[in-house]
C-alpha cells in the first residue's frame, strides 16, 4: 500500500479502538499542517513523519529539535516496495525545554524495562516491536505500555501536563472530515467508493456468478464480448473468467449508458455506496483485446487461476510478486488493462499505464522502466513518480487526461491532420531510448525485441521469433543498425557533400550523400504524412519521376518555358536511347541526368546552362514527384538502432537535430520546429521514428554524452542477469560480481551473462582466459595480484606469467 494507505488505516485503528475501549482515554495528535488552507487536500498525511516513516504523537510535550512529540509510536516504511518494516515505541527528550519533565521520561523507560530500549542518540531511546503486523505491535502498546506509562504520570501528577485534551483530537479530527469532503465535493472521484465496494463484493463471486454479471453489464452496454474460440476458429460460449476481465468490460461502458450501468449494479450486488456522479481519472485505452486471457487455444490451464489469487491478495492487501510477474506471462495479457484492473481496486496505491499517462510521464521526464516486464519494474516507476509527485495516483490519472484532452482541442486547430484510424498499432514507447549497462549484459541482443515491441506492440513471441521479424523488417527499410565510432560524423549519419568522378565529363563533382538517419527520417515521414486523414501527399523518388517522364516523352515531346519565357523541349533521341533537351532552334543536348538530380534536389552548382534549362526540368520533376493520395497509409513505427552510442562525438554527429529530438518537437507536435541542414533543405524530425542506443558503461565513455542530448533520450539500465545462466556459471557470476563490489568498483565495471550463455563447467576456463580476465585487467588497471584475488573469491584459480603478467585459469570450483 501507499504511505498515505496506511496513514489511513491507522487512524481507522485508533478511532475504532478509541469507540470500544473509553475507559482508556485515548487521545493521539495528528497533523497540524495538513489543513485545508494548506492545499494539501489528497496528499493525507495525517500524522507526522515524511515519505520514510510515520509518526503518532501520544502524549503533549514536543521534543522541537526532531519535530516529533517526545513519547510516539513510529512505524518506518519501506518506499521502494511499499511496505512498512518495522514499529517501535521512541521516547526522546534532548530538547532543552523539556528538561524539567527529563526525570518523567527516564522514569517512563524504568517502569517499562530499560533492556526493551536501545538508545539511539542523544536522549533517544527506542522499543521495537517483534511482529511484523503493525496493528498487532500497536496494540501491544495500547494494551501493554500505555498503562504503565498514564501510571507514571498519575503518580506524578503530570497527567494534564502529558494529556493531549480530547477537544484537540476531536478538532483535528473535524478538519479531516472537511478535507475528505471538499475532496469529494470539489475535485469529484465520486466513483472511489463505489469501485471499493464493487471490487470488494466481487472477491466472493464465483465463475459462474461472474460470467452472469459480465453478460448483464453488456446488456447494458449493448456490446457482446463473451465468444471464446478454439484452434480451428470454431466459436463457443465462453466459460470462464476473472474479476480484472469484469472490471475491463465496466471500464469501456460508454458515457451514455455509465448511469444505468452503475445504477444496475448498485440495486444487483446491493452495494450501498451511492451512484458516482463522475469517473474522473478512470479511462481506458480503447483496445479492442479486453480480456485479461486469450481464446481457448492460447489459454494455459491455470491461467484464470493466477488471475484470481492475483485478485484475492490484492484485496488482502497481501500482493505476491512472484505472482504478479506469473500473470505478466499470461499470454495476450495488456500490461495497461491488468494496472488499469489494480487502479480499479485501489487507485491511491496502484498507478494506470496507458498511453494517456504515458505521455505525462514523458512531459516531466520521469525516467523509469514503461515496459514493465516485472513486479519490480511497476513497483520502481511507482516510486520515481511518488518521488516526484506526493498526490494520489488518481488524481495524477486525471490531470494526465485532462492534459490529454487540451492537446488534442489545441491539435484540431494545428496544420497537421488527426492520426489514420486504420493504424494497426501506435507505440507508447519513449521516442528516445538508451540501454545502458555494465558489457556483456545483452543490450545489442536486447534492441531487436524492444524494436520489434516497438513496431508491432508488446507480445509473448521469443527472441529467435522476434529476430526473424527483425531480419524482416530491415530488409523492408522499417528498422535500421548502425555503430558509432571515433571518427563518425554528421556528414556519414545525416547528410554531406562527397567528391565523385562525373561519368559524362570524367570531371570531379561533389554530390549530396544522405546518411542512414536521413534516409530512415524520410522514410518514416512519407509514412507519417500518407497516414493522415485528408490532402495526403506521397514524394516519389527522382528514379520514379524520370522513369514516368521518359514514357511521355517517347510518346512525344514536352514543352517547358524557361525563366526568360523561351520555349524548352524534352525530347526522345532513338539512337542513343536517351533524354535530351533543345532550344525552339539549334541542336539538341545529352540530358545529364546526375547534373538533373543535383538540380532536382537542390544541391547543383549554379552554372548558366543549370540556371537556364535544368532548373525547369527540376521543376517539373517536383510537381510530378507530388501525389495526392485518396486512401490514408497505415501509420507504422520506424527505429534506428545506434550500437555504441557513446562512442562517436554525439555533439558533433547530431549537430543542429539534438532539438527535434524532443516529442513536442517533432513534426505535427505542438512545438513543431524545422532545421535548415548544410545543403540548404529544411528538415523536420517525424513522430514515428524512434531512436535505441545501447552504452556501455564500462567505457568510461558516459561522461562524455552530452547534456542536452542526454536529457532528450529516456535511460534503460540493463543489468548482468546470473539466472540465465547454468547452476555452475550462475555461482561463479554471482561471486564474481560479488568480488568486484569487494574492491569498490561501481556497478559500471560489473561482468555481463552474455559472456557465459550456453557454456557448461568444462568451458569456463577457455571464457575467463579469452574474455573476462583481460576485461578485469583493465578494470583493474594491469593489477595482476588483484585481479587474482577477485578471480579466487569467484572460486576461479589463475597463474600468472613471472614474466609477461598473462593470467592463465588453471581451474574453476
Amino acid at each position: 500500500m501507499a504511505i498515505t494507505d496506511y496513514h489511513r488505516a491507522i487512524f481507522d485503528y485508533l478511532e475504532v479502538y478509541r469507540t470500544q475501549h473509553p475507559e482508556t482515554n485515548l487521545t493521539y495528535s495528528l497533523r497540524q499542517n495538513n489543513g485545508v488552507k494548506k492545499g494539501r487536500l489528497r496528499n493525507k498525511y495525517l500524522f507526522t513523519g515524511n515519505d520514510n516513516y510515520i509518526s503518532i504523537g501520544l502524549y503533549s510535550p514536543i521534543n522541537y529539535s526532531s519535530k516529533i512529540r517526545s513519547i510516539c509510536f513510529e512505524i518506518g516504511y519501506d518506499s521502494i516496495n511499499d511496505k512498512l518494516k518495522n514499529s517501535h515505541l521512541t521516547i526522546i527528550y534532548s530538547d532543552l525545554k523539556l528538561k524539567e519533565q527529563e526525570v518523567i521520561h527516564e522514569t517512563v523507560i524504568q517502569q517499562i524495562g530499560p533492556n526493551l530500549f536501545k538508545e539511539r542518540g542523544n536522549k533517544r531511546y527506542e522499543l521495537y516491536y517483534s511482529d511484523p503486523d503493525w496493528k498487532v505491535n500497536l496494540q501491544s502498546y495500547l494494551e501493554q505500555h500505555k498503562p504503565i506509562i498514564d501510571r507514571v504520570f498519575l503518580e506524578a501528577g503530570v497527567t494534564n501536563q502529558f494529556h493531549i485534551p480530547k477537544e484537540d483530537l476531536e478538532e483535528s479530527i473535524q478538519v479531516i472530515a472537511q478535507m475528505d469532503k471538499i475532496s469529494n465535493d470539489k475535485a469529484g472521484f465520486t466513483w472511489i467508493p463505489f469501485y471499493r465496494e464493487l471490487c470488494s463484493k466481487l472477491l466472493h463471486y464465483n465463475t459462474e456468478e461472474l460470467i452472469s454479471l459480465t453478460k448483464e453489464v453488456l446488456k447494458v452496454e449493448e456490446l457482446s464480448g463473451l465468444t471464446d474460440k478454439d484452434a480451428n476458429g470454431n466459436s463457443m460460449d465462453l466459460t470462464v473468467i476473472d474479476p480484472y476481465t469484469l472490471l475491463s468490460f465496466i471500464r469501456i461502458c460508454p458515457d451514455n449508458k455509465r448511469s444505468d450501468l452503475f445504477s444496475q449494479l448498485k440495486e444487483q450486488l446491493s452495494l450501498a455506496s451511492p451512484v458516482p456522479t463522475d469517473f474522473s481519472g478512470l479511462y481506458t485505452d480503447k483496445n479492442q483485446w479486453i480480456w485479461m486471457f486469450g481464446y481457448s487455444y492460447e489459454r494455459e490451464p491455470d491461467d484464470i487461476d493466477k488471475l484470481k489469487n492475483l485478485y484475492t491478495l490484492v484485496e488482502q492487501n497481501n500482493l505476491s510478486e512472484e505472482l504478479f510477474n506469473q500473470v505478466l506471462s499470461i499470454k495476450k495479457i495488456y500490461r495497461s488493462k491488468l494496472t488499469e484492473g489494480l487502479f480499479s481496486q485501489y487507485p491511491e496505491s496502484f498507478f494506470p499505464i496507458n498511453s494517456i499517462t504515458k505521455e505525462w510521464l514523458e512531459h516531466r521526464s520521469i525516467q523509469s522502466n514503461y515496459l514493465i516486464h516485472s513486479y519490480d519494474d511497476y513497483q520502481n516507476l511507482m516510486s520515481d513518480i511518488r518521488k516526484r509527485d506526493k498526490r494520489p495516483f488518481y488524481v495524477i490519472s486525471e490531470e494526465a487526461y485532462q492534459e490529454s484532452q487540451s492537446k488534442k482541442a489545441q491539435s484540431s486547430l494545428h496544420k497537421i491532420p488527426e492520426y489514420n484510424p486504420m493504424t494497426s498499432y501506435i507505440s507508447t514507447y519513449s521516442k528516445n531510448i538508451i540501454l545502458y549497462g555494465p558489457p556483456g549484459t545483452g543490450k545489442t541482443f536486447g534492441t531487436i525485441d524492444l524494436a520489434i515491441d516497438i513496431i508491432d506492440g508488446p507480445s509473448n513471441s521469443n527472441h529467435k521469433q522476434k529476430k526473424v521479424r527483425y531480419d524482416q523488417l530491415r530488409k523492408e527499410g522499417q528498422i535500421e543498425f548502425v555503430t558509432f565510432h571515433q571518427n563518425y560524423s554528421y556528414e556519414d549519419f545525416v547528410v554531406g557533400i562527397k567528391p565523385d568522378v562525373d561519368t559524362d565529363t570524367a570531371g570531379l563533382r561533389f554530390e549530396k550523400r544522405e546518411g542512414i538517419f536521413y534516409k530512415i527520417s524520410k522514410r518514416s515521414e512519407t509514412n507519417f504524412r500518407g497516414s493522415l486523414v485528408g490532402g495526403n501527399i506521397q514524394i516519389k523518388s527522382f528514379e520514379e519521376v524520370i522513369e514516368e517522364l521518359t514514357v511521355k516523352v517517347q510518346v512525344g515531346e514536352i514543352e517547358l518555358e524557361t525563366k526568360a519565357g523561351y520555349p524548352l523541349y524534352i525530347t526522345w533521341d532513338k539512337d542513343k536511347q536517351k533524354l535530351m533537351y533543345r532550344r525552339s532552334t539549334g541542336a539538341a543536348y545529352d540530358l545529364s541526368l546526375s547534373s538533373l538530380k543535383k538540380s532536382y534536389e537542390g544541391t547543383a552548382e549554379q552554372y548558366n546552362n543549370q540556371r537556364t534549362y535544368y532548373n525547369p526540368i527540376a521543376d517539373l520533376l517536383r510537381k510530378e514527384a507530388e501525389v495526392k493520395l485518396v486512401t490514408p497509409n497505415v501509420l507504422k513505427s520506424f527505429v534506428l538502432i545506434i550500437d555504441e552510442i557513446n562512442r562517436a562525438n554525439m555533439s558533433r554527429v547530431f549537430g543542429e537535430l539534438i532539438t527535434l529530438l524532443e516529442d513536442d518537437k517533432r513534426l505535427g507536435a505542438e512545438n513543431e520546429l524545422t532545421v535548415t541542414l548544410s545543403s540548404g533543405e529544411s528538415f523536420a524530425l517525424p513522430p514515428n521514428l524512434y531512436l535505441i542506443g545501447t552504452m556501455n558503461t564500462a567505457d568510461k565513455s558516459l561522461a562524455l554524452l552530452d547534456i542536452a542530448l542526454r536529457r532528450r533520450f529516456e535511460f534503460i539500465y540493463t543489468k548482468p542477469d546470473p539466472e540465465l545462466l547454468e547452476s555452475k556459471a550462475k555461482e561463479v557470476l554471482k561471486k564474481l560480481n560479488q568480488a568486484i563490489r569487494d574492491e569498490h568498483k561501481p556497478a559500471d565495471f560489473l561482468i555481463g551473462h552474455a559472456y557465459f550463455m550456453g557454456k557448461d563447467g568444462s568451458q569456463l576456463p577457455e571464457v575467463f582466459d579469452n574474455r573476462v580476465t583481460p576485461l578485469l585487467m583493465e578494470y583493474f588497471n594491469g593489477k595482476v595480484q588483484t585481479v587474482i584475488k577477485v578471480l579466487d573469491k569467484a572460486g576461479v584459480k589463475a597463474i600468472a606469467d613471472p614474466i609477461t603478467d598473462e593470467l592463465k585459469v588453471s581451474y574453476v570450483e
